[in-house]
């Protein structure tokens, strides 16, 4: 949407022109728009990160206490290893975003 304002400058020859406020209103918008859609990816890429976390915790206590009774199989060790990196990425992430 294009609002037009009259322009009362003569070498104009009564051209309507944006008013620089309203320039200013527009990019202020945009600005609005795109913290919506940051706050948006936010959420996608890290929302529920405790959720997340408790998560895994609870998979990796689940192939430790696995790994106490049985020996665990190469898919599971490699499965666990890669929990922990993911749960310290979270956790990185998380102290990232709150710090």
């Amino acid at each position: 949407m294009t609002i037009l304002i009259p322009c009362y400058h003569q070498n104009l020859n009564g051209d309507y022109v944006k008013h620089p406020l309203f320039q200013q209103h527009v990019l202020k918008e945009k600005f609005k728009g795109l913290k919506i859609s940051i706050k948006g990816w936010q959420k996608e890429e890290y929302g529920e990160l405790e959720e997340k976390a408790r998560k895994l915790v609870e998979e990796i206590v689940e192939l430790d206490q696995k790994g106490e009774v049985l020996v665990l199989e190469d898919e599971e060790i490699q499965s666990r290893k890669s929990k922990f990196v993911e749960l310290w990425q979270l956790l990185k992430a998380r102290d990232v975003m709150f710090s």
